[in-house]
């Protein structure tokens, strides 16, 4: 199993990463929704492949980019 954990600065967010290919964004249509205005409507892509042991993450053009770990 994959988590995704991630802060806005007041709120912790976790979800479950089935494999497949999810949006992170501000919209509620997305996958992984964070209502925050720092992050983009639909800020990155997250895929999870092969044996559900690779994950990959691109920043789809937001303002505000994308980090991992930090």
């Amino acid at each position: 199993m994959i988590k995704l954990i991630g802060t806005d600065g007041e709120r912790y967010y976790s979800w479950v990463i089935e494999p497949g290919t999810h949006v992170l964004g501000r919209l509620y249509e997305n996958e992984f929704a964070v209502p925050d205005k720092t992050v983009s409507r639909r800020n990155a892509e997250i895929e999870l492949a092969g044996s559900g042991r690779e994950c990959y993450i691109r920043d789809l053009g937001s303002h505000n980019g994308t980090t991992v770990n930090g």
